[in-house]
C-alpha cells in the first residue's frame, strides 16, 4: 500500500495488486482518493508476450495489461544471534518487515541489551544508522555512569 502511494507520485496510471490481502477501510480510501485501481484476486503470474511483460494474471485467468511490475520487498531484520539473549523480531508497525523494537534509547526488552541501527530501524540508511549506534552507545555509557554512581553511594551508606 505505502510503495502503491509512493508509485502514484510518479504516474496516473498504478494498480494495487492486494493478492489476497485485504485493505481496512482507510487504506481503500486513500488508494481510491488517489485514482489507485486495487484488483483483489490472487496474483498467479506474469502475462509475457515476446519477451515482454504484458501483464499480470490472476488466479481467475484474467490478465490486467501493464508495462511495468514493481514489487515490494519485505525486509527482515538479521537479528537472529539475538535469540540467546531472549530477543525475537517482530512485525514493524509500518508493515515493511520484521526488526527488534527498541525504545528511543535503543533499549530492548531484555535488561542490558541495546539494538540499533537496520536491526532496529528497516528504513536507516548507512548515515541514520551509524548515529543510532553512536547514540545507543552514548546511552549504553549512561547507564553505566548511573549504576557506578549507584553502588558508590550505596557503599558509603552501608559505612
Amino acid at each position: 500500500m505505502h510503495q502503491a502511494l509512493l508509485f502514484r507520485q510518479l504516474s496516473d496510471d498504478v494498480v494495487y495488486f492486494g493478492n489476497e490481502t485485504a485493505l481496512d477501510a482507510a487504506q481503500a480510501a486513500q488508494l481510491a482518493a488517489r485514482g489507485i485501481r486495487v484488483i483483489d484476486g490472487r496474483v498467479t503470474g506474469l502475462a509475457i508476450d515476446r519477451d515482454r511483460l504484458a501483464g499480470v494474471r490472476l488466479a481467475d485467468g484474467g490478465v490486467v495489461p501493464r508495462a511495468v511490475v514493481a514489487v515490494g520487498a519485505r525486509m527482515v531484520a538479521r537479528g537472529g544471534f539475538l535469540g540467546g539473549l531472549g530477543l525475537r523480531a517482530s512485525v514493524h508497525p509500518s508493515g515493511m518487515g520484521e526488526h527488534i523494537p527498541v525504545d528511543a534509547a535503543g533499549r530492548t526488552e531484555v535488561p542490558g541489551v541495546w539494538a540499533a541501527g537496520n536491526v532496529a530501524d528497516l528504513s536507516a540508511q548507512v548515515g541514520a544508522a551509524a548515529a543510532a549506534g553512536a547514540f545507543a552507545a552514548a546511552q549504553i555509557n549512561a547507564d553505566l555512569v548511573a549504576e557506578e554512581a549507584r553502588l558508590a553511594a550505596e557503599t558509603i551508606a552501608r559505612r
